[in-house]
């Protein structure tokens, strides 16, 4: 440093000289002083150098004053540098006198730093509290690791200050720069007066006391030749084999011996369970030496136990804190076999006989809680948290799924399964080796014995399948059981007849005819059926023989499902859900109305509407007769979900009925067509005359075809809801047509009434002519009381007839007393006015008529 200070004074001097006029003596004193200026400048730098190092740790300090001392002859004799050459020495050994005395002193410290916590270590190892002994032990650990980086770090300082130093020294950056960096890095460093505060001596025993407190707590004989090899692995091996002895005196499993025996208190009564799993847990070695136990249980003890019949004797331990034990051996020959399952009722097997798996986990499970856990709920939770799991997996491997695999078609037998292991999983959440919020072993068992029921399921499943995906024209296999609904095969559109006759109460519509009933019968008229028939009956009609089959397929799966268990009952129900998926969606084989044949055939659409309409009133008819069976079956509100499938079935049925109208609403359009929109009405052509009776005649041809289907076909109040709409449009379209033209002839007027009277007087007759031929009832209700139903719904009829009366009236008067007497009650006052200005002239009874409709 004072090297440097005189480069700066030597280079300032020589700047100085180049500029000196040396013939000027005022020059000259000038260049003095300024020497002397730089002089002192340097010194004072020096000094605040030296100031600086001798605040400040490390041998900062002790540097820069050998470095002054090793050039002594450079600095001036009467300079105040001389004067600290004669100290420096004194001053050194002072120094290395001060780091021995602080370096014992550290030492000291930590030793009487470790005796405490030694003591505690060997207060908290005598009284068999291994937990607070670990904590000893993990503090010690921490210390050392503390000290170590501490030290480390100092290290580190110290090398960047020296590095430092040679830079300086090499004379890389400027003087000021390199003092202000090197005592911003001891600053950084966090240092100050005084010694440090970890030596690598006293490191070195915190460490060497850490691994004897460890030792002890193991107390292995062979520490020492694992101290010297494996330094940094050796306190995890240490602490695993003590706590491994201790879990092992606490567990104690012979397989050879069929032995299991647990304690409470270890070594001696000095050392608690708890104690012992508290310490693992502060170690950091809980679980790795839970699931060793956990190992030992299960596969030492209870795989054996579950693998062959055996009998199982408990001995409870002698007193509190001795060891209990579980024997278990082979069971005697002629013993019988033990139970593969609990059956309901059972005790487990008599004093003699051999114990049945769930029982065997049971005595396991009530040898632990009492005699190791003591029933505490703590040690009880972190405990099963691993053995319940292996517990539950060992019954599924060793019980359960083998029996499912060699029973499929078992379904008693596989629900017993499911029972017992819930039963069990119920114990063991009452003794807190699980909670009941994550069950683990019933879900497994039940999910493994679903696949017995799904073969019940299947079986009904598959035979629907065949039902409502059969290829028409093909022959159906017999289903498989009596019970599931057989019947014989045959085509796919055969048809059976269902429903009942309505019980029509014919005394009261003859009363009603001849206007004989009653004021209060008026006012609140009966339904019009007789009270011995059946409130239910809305008429016969056909369904498909594979309909039929279906119906008796699902009235035996719902009669299958009260009877079974509670997972065959919902297996069951979801069954009947997807058969009423099936029908309405995927079961569309027989009853696209989409394809040729049914759309040229309405039976056969008509026949798809039936079936769905038919399978939705059983559902209802089933939730109403087993609901209260279902429910009771699978424990689930049951009622809803039929009702639901069976509204769901209906609004298919209406879709299917929609789309047949859709496609007879297009043959008769095309039929319609040929009216040519009754623009040559009324030009006096035979020709067109003619072609125009024959539209009418194919017209009323065509109803009586659909009349016929549906009357067939259909209920009563299906068939006249189907009429109503087929004729409704095509009446709809004539008066539609008529409305529109302007101006209308007589002849015309003529002409139409010739043309369309026919229509108007037989649509409805020509609808029901079919029936009339097979009787005077329809499904029991006389023909007279369909007619006029028919005749009420299909208002678009009545109006062409209001529409032919205005064009075959000869004068405005009799026009005005139809309207008078309600006879054109179907027409509007807009509509009516409108046929009068296109069929009359102008005339004072004209203009009244249409004031009267406007008034």
């Amino acid at each position: 440093m004072s090297g440097s200070s005189g480069v700066a004074a030597v280079s300032a001097a020589w700047s100085t000289g180049r500029n000196l006029d040396s013939t000027d003596p005022v020059s000259i004193q000038e260049s003095i002083d300024q020497l002397d200026q730089l002089q002192n400048q340097v010194r004072i730098h020096l000094f605040r150098l030296l100031q600086r190092l001798a605040t400040q740790p490390g041998d900062g300090l002790d540097q820069a004053l050998s470095q002054l001392a090793a050039q002594a002859d450079k600095v001036i004799a009467e300079s105040p540098e001389a004067s600290i050459l004669p100290h420096i020495g004194t001053y050194q050994e002072i120094v290395s006198r001060i780091l021995k005395l602080t370096s014992e002193i550290s030492r000291k410290q930590a030793a009487e730093d470790m005796e405490k916590q030694v003591q505690e270590f060997e207060e908290r190892l005598a009284a068999g509290s291994l937990s607070d002994a670990a904590y000893c032990c993990v503090r010690l650990e921490k210390m050392a690791q503390d000290a170590e980086e501490e030290l480390a770090d100092r290290e580190a300082r110290q090398q960047r200050r020296q590095q430092q130093g040679k830079e300086e020294a090499a004379g890389a950056g400027g003087e000021d720069a390199g003092g202000e960096g090197e005592g911003g890095e001891d600053e950084g460093g966090g240092g100050g007066v005084g010694p440090p505060r970890v030596t690598a001596e006293s490191v070195a025993l915190l460490r060497e006391t850490a691994e004897l407190c460890s030792a002890k707590l193991k107390e292995h004989p062979e520490v020492a030749a694992f101290k010297n090899a494996f330094r940094r692995s050796w306190l995890v091996v240490t602490r695993t084999h003590a706590l491994d002895g201790c879990c092992a005196e606490a567990v104690t499993v012979d397989s050879s011996a069929c032995c299991v025996a647990v304690r409470s208190a270890l070594r001696g009564g000095s050392v608690q369970v708890a104690e012992l799993i508290s310490a693992s847990q502060v170690l950091g070695l809980q679980q790795p030496l839970l699931r060793q136990m956990t190992d030992r249980l299960v596969n030492g003890a209870l795989e054996p136990m579950l693998t062959s019949p055996c009998c199982v004797t408990v001995t409870p331990a002698a007193m509190p804190g001795a060891a209990a034990t579980l024997a278990w051996h082979p069971a005697p020959p002629g013993s019988g076999a033990a139970r593969p399952l609990r059956q309901r009722g059972s005790s487990g097997g008599g004093v003699d006989g051999p114990c049945d798996p769930e029982h065997c986990c049971q005595h396991l499970l009530r040898l632990l809680a009492t005699w190791l856990l003591e029933f505490d709920e703590g040690l009880m939770e972190v405990f099963g948290g691993p053995f319940w799991r292996a517990v539950a997996d060992c019954y599924i491997a060793r019980v359960a799924r083998p029996f499912i695999a060699a029973n499929p078609e078992d379904v008693e037998g596989c629900e017993a399964v499911v029972a017992a292991a819930a039963d069990l999983e119920a114990m063991a959440e009452n003794l807190n080796f699980t909670n009941g919020e994550d069950p683990y072993l019933a879900p497994a068992v039940e999910s493994l014995a679903r696949h017995a029921l799904s073969n019940r399921q299947e079986k009904y499943l598959e035979r629907a399948r065949q039902l409502l995906k059969g290829v028409p024209g093909t022959t159906l296999p017999p289903p498989p059981s009596a019970a599931a609904g057989g019947g014989g095969g045959g085509s796919c559109w055969d048809t059976v007849m269902a429903g009942q006759e309505v019980a029509v109460d014919h005394e009261y519509y003859r009363r009603l005819a001849a206007g004989e009933l009653q004021d209060w019968e008026v006012q609140d008229p009966p339904s019009g059926c007789r009270t011995d028939g059946s409130p239910l009956a809305v008429g016969r009609y056909l369904i498909t023989r594979r309909m039929d089959e279906c119906v008796q397929l699902v009235t035996g799966l719902v009669e299958d499902a009260c009877a079974g268990s509670r997972a065959l009952s919902r297996a069951l129900l979801s069954a009947v859900a997807s058969i009423a998926l099936m029908a309405r969606s995927g079961g569309k084989g027989p009853a696209l109305i989409t394809d040729p044949p049914m759309s040229s055939v309405p039976q056969l659409g008509l026949l798809s509407v039936n079936d769905l309409q038919h399978l939705a009133a059983m559902l209802l008819l089933l939730s109403q007769g087993y609901g209260s069976a279902l429910e009771a079956a699978t424990g689930e509100g049951v009622v809803r979900v039929l009702v639901g499938e069976a509204l769901q079935l209906r609004a298919a049925a209406r879709v299917l009925m929609r789309e047949q109208l859709r496609s007879q609403y297009g043959t008769l359009d095309e039929i319609l067509a040929g009216l040519d929109g009754l623009r040559d009405v009324g030009r006096s052509d035979t020709k067109v005359g003619q072609r125009h009776r024959r539209v009418v005649q194919q017209l009323l041809h065509s109803l009586g075809r659909l009349g016929r289907a549906a009357c067939e076909v259909l209920t009563p109040e299906d068939g006249v809801a189907l009429g109503a709409a087929v004729i409704n449009h095509v009446a709809g379209q004539l008066v539609a047509t008529t409305m529109s033209k302007g101006d209308i002839a007589h002849d015309e007027c003529v002409e139409l009434g010739e043309l369309l009277g026919p229509l108007v007087g037989g649509a409805v007759e020509a609808w029901l002519a079919s029936a009339r031929g097979a009787g005077p009832d329809l499904s029991g209700i006389p023909l007279s009381v369909v007619a006029s139903a028919l005749t009420a719904r299909a208002s678009q009829i009545r109006k062409l007839q209001c529409v032919l009366h205005v064009l075959r009236s000869d004068t405005i008067a009799h026009i005005e007393q139809l309207w008078d007497r309600g006879e054109l009650a179907l027409l509007a006052p807009p509509e009516l006015e409108h046929l009068l200005l296109a069929i009359s002239e102008d005339s004072p009874g004209r203009r009244a008529m249409l004031q009267k409709l406007r008034d």
